[in-house]
């Protein structure tokens, strides 16, 4: 997997990026976050991806705390 350079602001002003394929995809946390289990990826990072949940929060996981489908 290729990873974009993060500190090209072009990517956007938080440094997320979202041109990926995991893009939009759904997923399971494997531990749940404070009753919520699945999400949708919405950004790429450095070190996972932001996942935005049912409420509307977005938290930041590692690829090893998700299972996406």
């Amino acid at each position: 997997m290729m990873f974009p350079d993060f500190n090209d602001p072009a990517y956007s002003e938080q440094g997320h990026y979202t041109d990926f394929p995991e893009y939009g995809k759904q997923c399971d946390l494997i531990k749940p976050w404070r009753g919520y289990r699945r999400g949708t990826i919405v950004a790429q990072t450095p070190k996972g991806f932001v996942v935005q949940l049912s409420s509307g929060a977005e938290i930041d996981v590692y690829l090893d705390e998700i299972e996406i489908d």
